[in-house]
């Protein structure tokens, strides 16, 4: 990490609008990866559409991308308007990621984030197989803690 000079900033989206801030697992990763969380509040709070938007985020991590891009609230945001942008600013959480420190997929999705804000630094990792990362039961209700997804992004931020 040393060699790399981009400090992004970031923001984990969900459709309640609560989101990790500092004190969180979500925020150490980020200041591993030399992001600054634009949630400023301690543990998960809601956050408002408009700090969002004020705040400009350069990546956004979200259960999916139409959950931001499909939000009348974020259509200011430059990666929403441009749609070139979104494939390189929205990382999805993709069923097998997850930021709970305590899921084996954990480091997996660390890594898969990595790989997408840093593409010519870090490789794409390999999907974990079932018998690192277990698949939720099927009917088995996901964790609320806003801690389970991940996505993957390529570096050409263009900002």
């Amino acid at each position: 990490m040393r060699e790399i000079r981009p400090v992004y900033t970031v923001y984990f989206h969900r459709d309640d609008w609560r989101t990790p801030g500092k004190a969180t697992d979500v925020n150490q990763v980020f200041g591993l990866l030399k992001m600054d969380n634009i949630a400023g509040h301690e543990g998960y709070e809601v956050i408002s559409p408009a700090t969002v938007v004020d705040h400009e985020p350069d990546l956004i991590i979200a259960d999916s991308i139409e959950s931001v891009v499909g939000n009348p609230s974020l259509s200011g945001l430059h990666m929403v308007s441009d749609t070139a942008h979104i494939p390189h600013h929205i990382f999805e959480l993709k069923e097998d990621y997850s930021f709970d420190r305590d899921d084996p997929r954990f480091q997996y999705t660390v890594e898969a984030f990595a790989a997408f804000a840093y593409p010519d630094t870090f490789p794409v990792p390999e999907a974990p197989t079932d018998d690192h990362a277990p698949a939720a039961e099927e009917g088995e209700k996901k964790e609320e803690s806003g801690d389970g997804h991940s996505h993957s992004h390529s570096n050409g931020h263009g900002h």
